[in-house]
């Protein structure tokens, strides 16, 4: 059995794995085409992109014994 002294939790943060690092991921509306039914996407306003969710546009995320918190 281990000892209390013997587990340590490991913490890092890097580069978010939802966007790469980006702080942008593809639109869902459009998937990344800027127009959707022809006209201009009214989700990313055409740019086909937009503010990665899970770091809110650092590109960077915390995580704990390998899931992001």
């Amino acid at each position: 059995m281990k000892k209390k002294e013997d587990f340590y939790e490991e913490s890092w943060t890097g580069p978010c794995a939802d966007c790469n690092g980006t702080g942008i991921v593809e639109c869902d509306v459009c998937e990344g085409e800027g127009e959707y039914n022809s006209e201009v996407c009214t989700a990313c306003n055409g740019d086909g992109g937009k503010k990665c969710p899970d770091c809110g546009g650092s590109g960077k995320a915390t995580y704990h014994m390998g899931q992001k918190i």
